[in-house]
């Protein structure tokens, strides 16, 4: 699970690299600020954090501190969908976040209103998510439970907005148990497109020889995405 870990933060920090360099960038969801290492990293110029738990924000400031981001970080107790800032980024991140907007439609076009409101022309939405493509199928008629982790369907499936989830990662050190909502592409694609952000890159993660069958077929249900305003 370490090595699992290990590979999904690899993708995170390859796409910081890409794409957040001297860059102003908005990370909306950032739970207790696991990626300010790969922002310092990266040499931001600066980076806003939004969290709406606050036992996970005063984390955020712990690590914030350790990490030297003082004076190129701040963090804020609010929600994605609601939080507003009068300063325009050059980039927006959401890692593994976007599949609890998805309960209805109207959540995550608020989410994508907002997101679209920070970002200045040409910059870019770049983030992970969870997607259903190629997870439905396996949960459609049965649930999925091995020694890694399992998925459970909490409703039937609509193959839209409220398909929910038990999620659970056995042994992970972030996140064990927990609700939330499949992920359909084209729909984020449809709401994105609304707000004048334009899909320019998606990847779907592939099998890695280190990890077990299990592992690789949970990285396969992930894919990392860049929308670019126009």
């Amino acid at each position: 699970m370490d090595y699992f870990r290990i590979i999904h933060n690899d993708y995170k920090k390859r796409l910081i690299k890409q794409n957040c360099y001297l860059k102003n960038v908005l990370d909306l969801g950032s739970g207790k600020a696991g990626d300010i290492h790969k922002y310092r990293d990266s040499f931001v110029n600066w980076v806003t954090l939004v969290e709406p738990n606050p036992d996970y924000v005063k984390e955020a400031r712990h690590r914030i501190a350790l990490s030297n981001m003082d004076q190129f970080c701040k963090i804020h107790n609010a929600s994605a969908e609601d939080f507003r800032d009068n300063f325009k980024y050059d980039v927006v991140s959401m890692f593994f976040v976007l599949s609890f907007f998805f309960d209805n439609e109207e959540h995550l076009d608020k989410l994508i209103k907002n997101v679209s409101y920070h970002l200045k022309n040409n910059g870019k939405f770049i983030g992970t998510t969870i997607t259903a493509e190629k997870l439905v199928p396996l949960i459609q008629n049965n649930d999925i439970d091995n020694e890694f982790f399992s998925i459970k369907k909490e409703s039937d499936l609509t193959h839209s907005y409220g398909d929910k989830i038990t999620f659970n990662l056995k042994g992970s050190q972030t996140a064990q148990t927990q609700t939330e909502y499949l992920v359909y592409f084209d729909l984020l694609e449809k709401i994105c497109n609304k707000y004048s952000l334009v899909l320019t890159y998606k990847k779907c993660y592939e099998s890695n020889s280190k990890l077990p069958d299990e592992l690789n077929l949970l990285t396969s249900f992930y894919c990392e995405f860049i929308f670019q305003k126009k």
